[in-house]
């Protein structure tokens, strides 16, 4: 067998191993085009879509600011104007000198929590 052959038969034997653990529906997601398997490069990162709604579930579910901070430095798809959205979709106004990035977040884990203690008492 030559080199090509050689590395065309690793190959597939790569992708059965792939499709044999792929459960019914996502092999149906792939015949009906929904989804497709991409090849990536060793060592890189897969970008996940940022769900703003989820983010902002996770930000009410936190109990101090220090806890939103630390929730919203870490996703570094969360920059300034990410975070102004989910401050809309959180319902809290942005004042027009909130600008950089770390004052979006501290903004809005101070309305947050604010918000949280004046309606509950503190909780």
């Amino acid at each position: 067998m030559s080199g090509l052959g050689l590395a065309m038969s690793t190959v597939l034997s790569q992708v059965a191993k792939l499709v044999k653990g792929l459960d019914d529906a996502q092999i149906e997601q792939l015949v009906s085009g929904e989804t497709k398997i991409e090849l990536l490069p060793k060592g890189a990162k897969v970008e996940l879509p940022l769900d703003l709604y989820e983010v902002a579930d996770r930000v009410r579910e936190l109990d101090s600011e220090e806890q939103v901070v630390a929730l919203l430095n870490a996703d570094k798809r969360l920059a300034a104007p990410k975070l102004k959205e989910l401050a809309t979709e959180l319902n809290i106004a942005v004042p027009p000198k909130a600008r950089a990035k770390a004052a979006l977040q501290l903004h809005i884990a101070q309305s947050m929590i604010g918000h949280r203690r004046r309606t509950y008492g503190g909780v």
